[in-house]
């Protein structure tokens, strides 16, 4: 059929990294739609000796005969075709069964994860036929289940997708924090329009997002926020986000240390960051007429950071360090990341932003590099700038400028890795 094809890997992780990298890329001004093939191709079909040629689609019926097959279908009771209904009402969490008995957290993640707005998976103890996904919202959710449902997690288990019923608040109660900021973000924009600031969004074409809150102060801060931390981490690489934050201020390919702090002090700013469980900031107060030009140091750092030994050693070290000290010296703290890992026990928001020993001194430049490649996705980061002295539109063009290129970089570092498998292989 035109306008579709089918791409077969030797293995799931590359099929999701593949769906990962490419979701959404312009080809021939198009965005490529992909998703996880509920049946198998022709090709793997015949390797596997299953093989049967299909019939041709009959003639369509004609729409009033259609209608009338529907209405006699269902006074006799029986469901449409149309495939299986789930008995509860559409909500961002679903309910996954027929899964395989060796099932494990990590297999889920790869199926899922490719998908936007995943916020959390959880098993029944003893139970690893079944599981709750949870997303963003219904439509996220909605999108994955029309995508994944009788998706064959292995050869042998087509795993069922429905929206889980109403009565489970288990993972409602685990998100209580999360809602509270979200409620803060809904007063917060209301104290903003109150006040008489003007507040802006956009999009780019590669999925990256601009906002911009103008008012009348003399100076702007602009900067990236990314929807990922330490969140995103594993309980192999807990404190890669740190890590790579800290890297970050270190330059990039195109500009040393010393270059990056000396382009910062010729127009009177510095580079600020913070890490958390579900946030990497990276941020700049300027004055107005410089606002291009901290985009500009924004983009390069974010997108040309380089990572090297060298580097992940010094960092490490420091990381270390600042481990041992904060579990000498912050002792509520260390308590409110217990209480934290056990309130979250079993999900990636257990992880502590500082991240574990064991982790850190594992922790190796491939490693790093396809954290950052995960973290910095377009889709991820939101380009927010507060201040006077500009304009949305004046942003939005900039922002294309300097970010635009995350896409290709992207499909660069896909092909990549895929041409090094391939010889690998």
């Amino acid at each position: 059929m035109r306008g579709q094809a089918h791409v077969i890997f030797k293995e799931i992780n590359s099929a999701a990294s593949a769906l990962r990298s490419m979701q959404g890329f312009p080809f021939y001004d198009k965005p490529m739609r992909i998703q996880f093939s509920h049946i198998d191709s022709d090709v793997i079909a015949k390797a596997k000796g299953t093989y049967v040629e299909r019939p041709k689609k009959n003639i369509a019926v004609p729409k009033k005969k259609k209608k009338a097959v529907e209405v006699a279908t269902t006074k006799k009771g029986k469901a449409p075709k149309d495939g299986q209904r789930s008995s509860a009402p559409p909500n961002k969490i679903l309910f996954i069964t027929n899964l395989p008995p060796e099932c494990t957290k990590e297999m889920l993640t790869v199926v899922f994860q490719p998908f936007p707005g995943l916020r959390d998976i959880r098993q029944i103890t003893d139970r690893t036929d079944i599981a709750f996904v949870e997303f963003s919202n219904e439509n996220e959710a909605t999108n994955v289940k029309k995508a994944l449902n009788n998706f064959k997690i292995t050869p042998t288990h087509a795993m069922r997708v429905e929206y889980a019923k109403k009565m489970l608040k288990l993972l409602k109660t685990l998100r209580i924090n999360s809602l509270r900021q979200l409620s803060k973000f809904a007063s917060a924009n209301e104290a903003l329009e109150q006040r008489g600031d003007v507040l802006n969004l956009s999009e780019l074409s590669n999925g990256l997002r601009v906002a911009s809150s103008l008012n009348s102060r003399p100076t702007t801060t602009i900067g990236v926020w990314i929807a990922g931390g330490s969140q995103l981490e594993t309980n192999e690489n807990n404190g890669v986000a740190t890590i790579f934050e800290n890297i970050v201020h270190t330059g990039s390919t195109k500009r040393t240390a010393a270059e990056l702090q000396k382009d910062l002090s010729k127009i009177g700013a510095s580079l600020f960051s913070y890490t958390s469980r579900e946030h990497s900031t990276f941020f700049v107060e300027c004055f107005p007429n410089d606002v291009e030009k901290v985009v500009e140091i924004l983009s390069d750092v974010l997108t040309n950071t380089n990572i090297e030994q060298s580097k992940l050693e010094q960092q490490r070290a420091d990381a270390l360090k600042r481990l041992d000290s904060y579990e000498d010296e912050n002792r509520q703290g260390v308590v409110m990341d217990y209480l934290h890992m056990t309130a979250f026990q079993g999900t990636t928001m257990a992880h502590s932003p500082l991240g574990n020993s064991k982790a850190l001194e594992s922790l190796d430049v491939k490693t790093l590099a396809d954290f950052k490649g995960d973290l910095c996705k377009p889709v991820r980061m939101v380009l927010s700038c507060a201040g006077g002295g500009f304009n949305h539109d004046t942003l939005h063009r900039i922002a294309e400028k300097h970010f635009g290129i995350l896409a290709i970089v992207m499909i660069a570092k896909f092909l990549l890795d895929f041409y090094q498998q391939a010889v690998l292989d």
